[in-house]
């Protein structure tokens, strides 16, 4: 377990956050989903631990969104729902925000429509066309989930983190058991804040915005994703102007631990 100061609260517009980190610099996190649940205790290391190498320079806040979303509510009113939260709690600027999986769907939006609100924007193990697996495997994890079913729903994400069958029915063994440890939201609308969410990613289209983003944008992607190929990540970065293309042969969705994601990510940000 990490050994620095973790601190847990709400933005402004409660926005659920978990911070780590001394730099100046602030990095936000669009974190994954369906599901307004933060890496909390076990969990925390395995997810965020490809963002420590930075901590001495960035103070790093990893984001869900907020609660008690409307019937309806789509990755782009999320989109603003982030952009709020900076001109509020980070006085309308932030170095960095990097996007990742559902937080990247949000991401596409973002980087078109607020510019002005960040310095360096990444995308990381998203586009705009979720498969029909990765789909159908987000759906049953917010069903389980919103009936409070954290067994089933956790160890089902086993298929995302590794391409060998036998390391999946570890890991799958592994989060069934870690989520016993895991807290689940209590308030009203977290079960349907659930399944909201994953109709969010169900009619997710920012295609139209593609065009409309003018910074140079960092894509980042495993040529073995479960949620998103290769060619639906080849055809997003020839529409956005000035991205940058990063395809990291045998990996999948999750980055942090490739050999060349610190290298790639600080070169990015701080050139």
């Amino acid at each position: 377990m990490v050994n620095f100061e973790i601190i847990e609260d709400s933005s402004s517009n409660n926005i659920p956050y978990i911070r780590f980190g001394t730099g100046k610099k602030q990095m936000l996190v669009f974190f994954g989903g369906p599901g307004n649940v933060l890496p909390r205790g076990m969990l925390f290391s395995t997810f965020a631990k490809g963002y420590f190498p930075f901590m001495e320079d960035y103070t790093i806040t990893l984001l869900c969104r907020k609660s008690g979303l409307t019937e309806g509510y789509t990755t782009k009113e999320m989109a603003q729902d982030y952009a709020t939260m900076i001109e509020k709690d980070y006085n309308n600027k932030v170095d960095v925000i990097l996007g990742h999986s559902y937080g990247g769907m949000i991401a596409q939006h973002f980087a078109a429509m607020f510019p002005h609100l960040f310095d360096r924007l990444i995308i990381m193990g998203a586009t705009n066309t979720i498969t029909p697996q990765g789909m159908e495997l987000d759906r049953k994890f917010a069903e389980y989930l919103s009936q409070r079913k954290k067994g089933k729903a956790f160890s089902m994400m086993g298929v995302i983190f590794s391409t060998s069958r036998i390391k999946q029915a570890l890991t799958k063994f592994s989060l069934f058991l870690v989520s016993f440890l895991v807290k689940l939201p209590k308030y009203d609308s977290f079960s349907s804040d659930v399944l909201i969410e994953f109709n969010a990613e169900k009619y997710h289209d920012a295609s139209a915005q593609f065009s409309k983003i003018k910074k140079p944008i960092l894509i980042m992607i495993g040529d073995k994703d479960y949620y998103f190929t290769v060619e639906s990540v080849k055809s997003m970065a020839d529409k956005i102007p000035n991205s940058i293309l990063k395809i990291y042969k045998d990996s999948g969705h999750s980055l942090g631990e490739h050999p060349d994601f610190e290298k790639d990510l600080r070169e990015f940000i701080e050139k």
